[in-house]
C-alpha cells in the first residue's frame, strides 16, 4: 500500500483522537467519543507495524498481550464477566497510538506535524484555562478544565500541557513556550489535586537540575525555602487555607495546597486503606499471575467500568500479578534506557516518568483516559525528536 496514504490516513485519525481528549467530554458514563475510534487506530496501527516498531515496541506489547491472555483465561472459565475486556480495551486503545506514531520514525513530516498539534492543543488548553481562571469559574476544588469535572482529569490535562511547553521551549528556545509553561504550572497548581501539585514540584525541580552543572544554585535556595517552611507552618497554612482573594477558583485551588502543609490531615484522608485492601485481594487470589483485568472492577458480585483502587501499581498486582507488573515496569525501563543515549531528550523524559510513576502511587493513571492516552502519545513524540539525533 502506498505509504503517503497510510500516513495521510493515520495523521487525520490520530489527530481527530488527540483533538477530541481535548475538546470533547465523555459522551456518557464512562463512554468517549475517542472509544468509537479505536476500530479506526486498530487499522492504523496494523498498516503501521514494520520491522522497527516491533522492535521497539516489543516489552509494551509484551505486557500488552500477557494482560490479555490473562483477562482471557478467566472470563473463559467465568471468573470474570466479558466486560472485563472493556477494561483491557482502554490501554489497547492507548497503545494503539504508540504503534501508529512510531510507524511514522523514517517520514520528515511526522515532528513537524505533531509539534503543530500540540501547539494548537496548548494554545486551546490556555485560553479555556484563563477563562475559567480570570471568570472564577471553580471546578470539582480550585480551577477546572473545561470538558472535565474530575480534579485528578482536568491535573492530568493542564500537567501534560506544562510537559510539552517544557519541551517545545528546549527544542526552540521560544519564549512563547516559556509563558505557557509557567502559566499550565500555575493551571495544575490551582486545580486543587494535591497529587499534581506534588508532582508538578518534582517535575519542575527534575528538570532544573537535569539542566544546570551547578546544582548548589538549586540546592541552597531550595533548603533556605523548606527551613523557612519549616519554621513558618501553622501561620502559612492558616493564611493559605482562609485565603479569599474573591476569586473561588483561586481560593479553592491555594486551600486545597495548603492542606499539604498539614502532614496529619494528609495521612488522616490518604489511600492506605485502599492500597491494602487490594494488596489482600490480590494475596487472596493469584498474585503470581494476576486474576485478570477487570477483576479488580467487581464489588459485592456487580462489575464497574469505573476505577477506584487508588493505586496503579496494587491495580497490576492484583489484575496481572507479579509477572504482568514486571513487564509493566521492565515497558517504562526500556524507555529510559533508550533515551538515556540522548541527553536532550532524557532530560526532559526522566523528569516526566517520574512524575508519572508519582500520580500512580494515587490513580491508575496508564488506565485514565487523560494519564495513558496522553502518556503513550508523549513517548511516541519522543521518539520522533529522539530518531533525528542518533540511530535506534
Amino acid at each position: 500500500m502506498n505509504f503517503r496514504i497510510v500516513h495521510s490516513y493515520n495523521f487525520f485519525v490520530l489527530s481527530l483522537y488527540i483533538a477530541s481528549i481535548f475538546l470533547l467530554p465523555r459522551l456518557q458514563g464512562n463512554i468517549r467519543f475517542e472509544d468509537f475510534l479505536t476500530p479506526a487506530l486498530f487499522v492504523g496501527a496494523l498498516l503501521s507495524i514494520n520491522t522497527s516498531v516491533i522492535k521497539l515496541s516489543l516489552l509494551s506489547l509484551t505486557y500488552f498481550f500477557y494482560a490479555f491472555l490473562v483477562t482471557s483465561f478467566f472470563v473463559v472459565n467465568g471468573s470474570l464477566p466479558i466486560e472485563a475486556y472493556l477494561i483491557w480495551g482502554k490501554e489497547f486503545q492507548y497503545i494503539l497510538i504508540f504503534l501508529i506514531i512510531l510507524g511514522m520514525l523514517n517520514t520528515q513530516e511526522a515532528p513537524i506535524f505533531w509539534d503543530f498539534l500540540i501547539k494548537y492543543m496548548l494554545i486551546i488548553a490556555a485560553v479555556s484555562g484563563v477563562y475559567l481562571l480570570v471568570s472564577g469559574v471553580r471546578g470539582y476544588y480550585g480551577v477546572g478544565y473545561f470538558t472535565e469535572s474530575s480534579p485528578s482529569l482536568g491535573m492530568l490535562m493542564y500537567f501534560h500541557c506544562l510537559f510539552w511547553s517544557v519541551y517545545l521551549y528546549r527544542k526552540y528556545t521560544d519564549s512563547i513556550y516559556l509563558f505557557l509553561g509557567l502559566l499550565f504550572f500555575i493551571l495544575v497548581m490551582l486545580v486543587g489535586s494535591r497529587t499534581g501539585q506534588l508532582v508538578t514540584i518534582v517535575f519542575l525541580l527534575s528538570v532544573l537540575l537535569m539542566s544546570i552543572d551547578r546544582k548548589v544554585y538549586v540546592y541552597v535556595p531550595l533548603v533556605a525555602l523548606i527551613s523557612i517552611l519549616i519554621l513558618n507552618l501553622d501561620s502559612l497554612y492558616n493564611f493559605l487555607y482562609n485565603i479569599n482573594t474573591g476569586n473561588l477558583a483561586i481560593d479553592g485551588g491555594i486551600s486545597r495546597l495548603a492542606t499539604l502543609l498539614n502532614f496529619g490531615e494528609v495521612i488522616q484522608v490518604s489511600r492506605i486503606d485502599s492500597w491494602v485492601s487490594v494488596v489482600n485481594q490480590a494475596f487472596n487470589n493469584n498474585f503470581i499471575i494476576g486474576c485478570g483485568r477487570g477483576c479488580g472492577h467487581i464489588s459485592e458480585g456487580v462489575f464497574s467500568l469505573g476505577m477506584g483502587s487508588d493505586n496503579q501499581y496494587t491495580k497490576n498486582f492484583m489484575e496481572i500479578g507479579i509477572i504482568g507488573s514486571l513487564l509493566f515496569m521492565f515497558s517504562l525501563l526500556y524507555f529510559v534506557a533508550t533515551f538515556y543515549k540522548d541527553p536532550f531528550i532524557f532530560k526532559i523524559y526522566f523528569p516526566y516518568i517520574l512524575a508519572m510513576l508519582l500520580i500512580g502511587m494515587t490513580m491508575e493513571v496508564w488506565q485514565l483516559s487523560k494519564g495513558g492516552s496522553l502518556f503513550w502519545f508523549s513517548t511516541a513524540i519522543m521518539y520522533l525528536s529522539f530518531k533525528k539525533r542518533v540511530q535506534v
